[in-house]
């Protein structure tokens, strides 16, 4: 057993992401210094097939329902909490430095204050005022996207133990039984606001957004990208 996990969700129709994005050879190269947990939702046995390349740990197989907040909250409530590091991806999340892991456990060890490791958004980035509604319907309505000045994009990142836990005490990632996007969009806020709250610490993983991970084939888009002057 490693001291990191990565955890990786996916489903029926986006599972071809990641041979193209998330498995790629970089990722691949450090398979065996980190464990690896993979959600899919929905059956398919090409999936299946292509997930058992990158010889997981933990396989889970749900109904296609819930979006990616539901998966993460589905692995962390039944994988074990033994690891340190808790990285959390999307199928079409990627690492473009060929020595990622090297320079993402670095950073860490380096950072002892900061608990998240992502892309940090500006919290006014694709917000309606909708979400407020969506987010006094689960029962969040103690959180404003006021409260934090930015989100970590797709809740993608490297968190240490401690975030995990209490994302946990706080009954995990919110999220409904539902394809409802809008509700994507704000739980990666609303797990920001519920660790930011807790006294947890960001930092935006350098050189910068999307610059180190990347999603799908985007460039990076300054105008959203929020870099504090010093982690928090």
């Amino acid at each position: 057993m490693n001291d990191t996990l990565a955890l990786v969700v996916t489903s029926e129709r986006t599972w071809p992401n990641l041979a193209t994005y998330c498995f790629n050879e970089n990722f691949l190269r450090y398979r065996p210094q980190f464990d690896l947990a993979v959600v899919l939702n929905g059956p398919n046995d090409a999936a299946l097939q292509s997930i058992a390349k990158a010889s997981p740990d933990f396989v889970f197989v749900r109904p296609n329902y819930g979006l990616d907040p539901a998966d993460f909250d589905f692995l962390l409530k039944r994988i074990p909490l033994d690891y340190e590091y808790y990285c959390l991806l999307h199928d079409d999340h990627w690492f473009h430095p060929s020595d990622w892991f090297l320079q993402l456990r670095t950073l860490a060890a380096g950072h002892l204050q900061v608990d998240v490791f992502g892309n940090l958004v500006r919290s006014n980035v694709q917000y309606h005022p909708s979400m407020d509604g969506l987010s006094k319907l689960l029962g969040y309505d103690r959180y404003s996207p006021d409260d934090v000045p930015f989100f970590i994009q797709g809740m993608a990142g490297l968190y240490r133990k401690a975030a995990i836990n209490t994302l946990l005490s706080l009954d995990g990632i919110p999220h409904l039984h539902r394809n409802v996007i809008p509700v994507a969009w704000l739980a990666e806020r609303l797990v920001t606001a519920m660790l930011w709250k807790r006294g947890h610490s960001f930092m935006q993983i350098p050189p910068g957004y999307e610059r180190f991970l990347r999603h799908k084939n985007h460039d990076p888009l300054r105008d959203s990208a929020y870099t504090p002057s010093t982690p928090r």
